[in-house]
């Protein structure tokens, strides 16, 4: 029993000493530590606390506690606001009798611009800043449209004006007039209209052009319209007494002998042309000389015009600009031909620079003939590359 119990106790002291050293209580076999000499610490000043009121609890509602809370709070000093100065006043009397009344547009969400598009209301506000309120929006006038290149127009009434030096057209239906091009028939167009002075209805056909923004009208051909009157003097059978055809001179043939029937035996035989026609003689041969040797130059400038519609394939050359206008030199050394305005003579112009890049084309048209000068109108045009043009 005793022997029991002291095994109990030097189990004990072995676990007690086995939990000293984990719990820092018995101090390790350790190197001796130095003393090291304290300097006393002053304590930190504290201030002192403010008492804090207790909350107040009280049976009033919450609206008036915070409304007492804002009576007791001081009244808060806002600075006053600054006025701007008002403009000085016109102390003479404004006359307001002779002011136009202006109508008033109520602007709804489904009108708003008083019932007009926007585009108008800016019309209608310059019309307003001009002090004229009541004009009703207009639109600006915009050109007709130009016809296309090479349309044809046949059997169409027009009529002859002038515009500075050139001699226009009104073809019915149309509202942009077109410029006639120099040609034969103008000649003869404007000798009957006077220049457009006598406003002689023609009926014409022609190819319209475009050239920079106007067309131009290539004659064709042309007519006067037939006008039937009713005050012709009649003869005793009740016919005309002269045609009323209209020549290409535009002169009036006058009937002189009524013209015999094939049945009418009672005419003259000189009447009725029964003579026989004399054979025509036939003219001598002509003694052809050789013509003296010019040079190019002097040959082109006293050269005769060409025929009108003459025909012009394949030539080469160059064009120049002189006199406001485009000639085409030809490398031949034939006389410079002015170029009527179409589509391709623009591109011509276009890719030489009005000739100021020494390019060479390779043309064909169709020659005109107008008051003793030549000029070309373009069917073809082709640029000639430079290693052509060096062979």
């Amino acid at each position: 029993m005793k022997t029991g119990t002291a095994w109990i106790w030097v189990g004990l002291v072995l676990a007690v000493g086995t939990c000293l050293p984990a719990t820092g209580l018995v101090a390790e076999e350790a190197a001796p530590m130095q003393m090291i000499p304290m300097t006393p610490v002053e304590p930190p000043t504290v201030a002192p606390a403010v008492a804090t009121p207790a909350p107040v609890h009280s049976s009033q509602p919450e609206a008036s506690m915070r409304r007492e809370v804002l009576e007791s709070l001081p009244p808060e000093t806002v600075p006053p606001a600054s006025v701007p100065a008002a403009a000085p006043v016109d102390p003479s009397p404004v006359d307001e009798s002779d002011a136009p009344v202006r109508p008033i547009r109520e602007n709804t969400p489904e009108r708003p611009f008083g019932g007009r598009r926007p585009s108008q209301q800016i019309a209608v506000t310059a019309a307003v800043a001009a002090g004229d309120s009541d004009t009703p929006p207009r639109a600006a006038p915009t050109a007709p449209p130009l016809i296309r290149e090479g349309m044809r127009f046949a059997e169409r009434r027009a009529k002859v004006s002038r515009e500075g030096d050139l001699t226009v057209l009104l073809l019915d239906g149309l509202s942009r007039p077109v410029v006639l091009m120099r040609t034969k028939p103008l000649e003869r167009v404007e000798e009957l209209s006077d220049y457009g002075r006598k406003g002689t209805e023609f009926v014409v056909s022609g190819i319209v052009s475009e050239y920079r923004g106007r067309n131009y009208f290539l004659l064709d051909s042309f007519r006067i319209p037939r006008v039937e009157s009713d005050d012709r003097p009649y003869d005793e059978t009740g016919e005309p007494a002269w045609d009323v055809s209209a020549s290409p001179g535009g002169t009036v043939a006058a009937a002189t002998t009524p013209a015999a029937g094939p049945r009418d035996r009672t005419a003259a035989p000189e009447a009725m042309n029964l003579s026989v026609p004399e054979a025509p003689a036939v003219p001598e041969p002509e003694v052809r000389r050789p013509s003296p040797v010019r040079p190019p130059a002097e040959a082109a400038a006293g050269a005769e015009p060409l025929r009108q519609d003459k025909r012009l394939t394949d030539r080469k050359g160059r064009i120049v600009r002189k006199n406001e206008q485009t000639l085409f030199v030809f490398d031949s050394g034939d006389k410079p031909l002015v170029m009527l305005p179409n589509a391709k003579l623009q591109q011509v112009e276009d890719t030489a620079d009005f000739g100021r890049r020494p390019v060479r084309f390779r043309i064909s048209g169709t020659v005109m003939e107008y008051r003793g000068e030549n000029y070309l109108m373009l069917t073809k045009m082709v640029v000639v590359p430079k290693e052509i043009e060096k062979l």
